[in-house]
């Protein structure tokens, strides 16, 4: 089985993954169920400049777009609702939606660096507060940047035991000497693959156990072939690398993600 917590949708930028690409590749690669995030709630460029607001979707119907998605294929997607703390904020009309399709979110998505907010930032701190509620995880871009920096991220992780928090990328263009050592001192502090060096997940696989890193990608954001790339995820389809044992990489590729996210539906796998 294979699930893959970090998958998206959305044009907005430079970026465009519909939805028919994303269930098409996952339908190609035999990736089972997803966790999909919708991207169009950018709220800077690549550059951080601020996006007009006129080019912006509203933080509503940024969630709205992606539940539509996990309704219409709830066999195949659970939702992470991208939020928008620099522009909008964790308002009353967000905190209803998320509550009232419980059945569906599992979790909640920050992009420190795509708000330019630090995830540190008191414009975060509501959205950590609701998950904590509600019992979702928090899922973070996280990269060299200070916005992003796993330092500020594990801070957040050290301050909040009760929620659960996947860096993903296991920070970009950060040693691992400088991650790993974070996600080994937090219980609640998890990691994903995506575009992280093999030789960095097996680090973290060995350092930290195999209940610590889950399978992720950013798929498709290189097209409907993502999976296919040969240095970052086509080893991991082929079975266990190195170093993993069978048992860890059942835990890496599905059965990590069945219970942080709760994905009832698939316990016992």
């Amino acid at each position: 089985m294979i699930i893959d917590c970090h998958v998206h949708i959305g044009t907005i930028l430079t970026f465009d993954m519909p939805e028919a690409m994303l269930l098409g590749s996952m339908d190609r690669y035999g990736v089972d169920f997803a966790l999909v995030s919708n991207i169009e709630g950018c709220e800077v460029d690549g550059q951080q400049r601020p996006i007009p607001r006129e080019r912006q979707f509203s933080q509503r119907a940024v969630a709205e777009k992606t539940l539509r998605l996990v309704r219409a294929h709830p066999d195949r997607l659970g939702a992470l609702l991208w939020v928008k703390p620099a522009t909008e904020g964790c308002t009353p009309d967000f905190e209803a939606l998320v509550a009232d399709n419980l059945d569906v979110v599992h979790g909640l998505k920050v992009h420190p660096y795509l708000s330019n907010v630090s995830f540190l930032s008191p414009e975060v701190a509501p959205y950590i507060r609701l998950a904590e509620r509600h019992g979702l995880v928090v899922v973070t871009h996280t990269a060299s940047d200070p916005e992003s920096h796993p330092r500020a991220v594990a801070e957040v992780a050290r301050r909040q035991p009760a929620v659960n928090i996947i860096m993903y990328h296991m920070g970009i263009a950060v040693d691992a000497e400088d991650v790993i050592p974070l996600l080994a001192a937090l219980p609640n502090l998890y990691a994903d693959c995506c575009w992280a060096a093999p030789d960095k997940v097996r680090q973290a696989v060995l350092t930290c156990g195999a209940d610590k890193v889950l399978f992720g990608t950013d798929n498709p954001i290189n097209g409907p072939d993502t999976y296919a790339d040969p240095t970052f995820y086509r080893p991991y389809f082929a079975g266990a690398p190195e170093g993993f044992s069978a048992d860890d990489y059942d835990k890496f590729m599905f059965r990590n993600a069945i219970r942080l996210f709760k994905l009832r539906r698939f316990e016992g796998r």
